[in-house]
């Protein structure tokens, strides 16, 4: 049983090949697709845009890899080893010469108008298999990575516009993906959103961001719709399993067998369910599954506003105490099982929604320390000079409840440090995880080198 209920985790992959319980069931792809669409602007849809686009920006991609040259390479960072600085001057060239192809067959322009949408909605949202959401979500990370290459590539070439056009497009559309109500489309927008952020801070160490550049951009990312909440994801996820509960039942509430066989007839032996049967006494009906979800979802609220390490300690505290003291019966199996389910995807959850806002946060402090560089000559003595001046507040880093740290250093690249104490809280004085390859890893690890920077180290970190 645990493999048939952490099938289910993967998406609604029933809903492809059963039909929906018999009798008064609720309508959960229903329900689903309007709190998504509550959750994106009323309006003209995008879909069909970015579906024609697909084609196009698999073939740019293809016609680069076919050179062994990746678009990637547009924004490897300034301190990267000799071997990859010298591999981006060679394949340079042939991303500009695809961008420049691509501006000429109006992909730009289609960028734009798929961009001056209101909202991104899939008509299968709320039934589709993970097959065809990933099919959805391959394009989107395409457009991402055409797009930042081309803002990279926009400020060398000093079209301040057009570099700031590909941030904007982008966020559109990464944004309204993360927020299309799963942890895959949370994963997917969240990761695009973390590359135009990355790329941004990169140019801004190189010094290709100046301070009107700067405060163009940092518009963009103020007007820009939020990330999406912890809380909204969990809920979408919550009618999804719903759903998928529902659907291993007939309106008796009657287990059915053969869906259970849809899904992996390995695990009858072990659970000693016969495959034959139309139902098992010793295993939970609909209404136990409903009633278990909904004492495992109480926990959510606090989960989704718990700093990271405080969120990773209640899990494992709640799961190792009821294990201990819960028998082995069928039952419990399952019980066990269902809290699995839930917790498997709400942590990670919860903790891209918390990067997703400190990278955020800290891509809008440099961009506004660069339109306080221009207007005062220096770097701010602290983050409280720039708001309100030029930022309009300044929240908390979501990883430990307080200010980021900041610090004015003549000796640093910028001529200041911002780092974040990442999962552990603890200020390491800006020393960073000691893989600068692997600088997310500060976010889910303690002890001495655990800061996240956002700005280079110097020699004395």
């Amino acid at each position: 049983m645990r493999c048939i209920l952490s099938s289910i985790v993967l998406g609604t992959c029933l809903s492809c090949a059963v039909a929906q319980p018999e009798g008064g069931a609720r309508d959960y792809p229903g329900e689903l697709r309007a709190l998504v669409a509550a959750n994106q602007s009323p309006g003209a849809n995008g879909y069909d845009n970015l579906r024609r686009l697909a084609p196009r920006l698999e073939a740019l991609e293809q016609g680069l890899i076919n050179q062994e040259c990746y678009l990637e390479q547009a924004w490897v960072p300034v301190n990267a080893d000799h071997e990859t600085l010298q591999q981006r001057e060679q394949c340079l060239e042939s991303v500009r010469a695809a961008l420049a192809s691509a501006r000429a067959a109006g992909l730009f322009d289609e960028f734009a108008t798929l961009a001056a949408a209101s909202n991104l909605l899939p008509p299968m949202l709320g039934e589709w298999t993970p097959d065809e959401e990933f099919d959805f979500l391959r394009p989107t990370r395409r457009f991402a990575r055409v797009n930042t290459a081309r803002f990279v590539l926009a400020l060398e070439g000093q079209d301040r516009d057009d570099a700031v056009a590909a941030v904007r497009e982008t966020l559109w559309l990464s944004r309204r993906v993360a927020a299309l109500g799963s942890p895959e489309s949370l994963s997917s927008g969240g990761a695009t959103d973390l590359l135009v952020l990355q790329a941004i801070r990169e140019q801004i160490i190189r010094g290709a961001v100046d301070a009107e550049t700067a405060a163009a951009i940092l518009s963009v990312l103020t007007d820009a719709p939020p990330t999406p909440r912890a809380m909204f994801v969990y809920d979408c996820e919550r009618l999804r399993r719903r759903h998928d509960f529902a659907l291993l039942f007939n309106g008796k509430g009657e287990l059915i067998a053969e869906r259970l066989r849809l899904l992996s007839i390995n695990q009858f032996d072990r659970t000693g369910l016969d495959p034959n049967a139309k139902g098992d006494a010793t295993l939970p009906g609909l209404e136990q599954l409903l009633r278990w979800d909904d004492e495992f979802s109480k926990s959510f609220p606090a989960m989704a506003s718990a700093l990271p390490r405080e969120r990773s300690n209640t899990e494992r505290r709640a799961n190792g105490n009821w294990r201990m003291s819960s028998a082995s019966t069928p039952q419990n199996e399952v019980r066990f099982d269902v809290f699995d389910l839930i917790y498997s995807t709400a942590e990670p959850i919860a903790d891209l929604a918390c990067r997703l806002t400190l990278e955020d946060l800290g891509t809008k402090i440099m961009l506004a320390i660069e339109v306080y560089r221009d207007r005062h000559g220096r770097p701010p003595t602290g983050l409280a000079d720039l708001a309100p001046e030029i930022l309009p507040d300044l929240p908390p880093d979501p990883y430990t409840g307080k200010a980021l740290h900041y610090r004015p250093d003549p000796d640093a690249a910028l001529g200041y440090v911002l780092y974040s104490a990442g999962y552990d809280t603890l200020d390491d004085n800006a020393r960073p995880w000691r893989e600068s390859d692997q600088a997310s890893q500060s976010l889910r690890v303690r002890g001495m080198g655990s800061d996240y920077l956002f700005t280079p180290a110097t020699d004395s970190d």
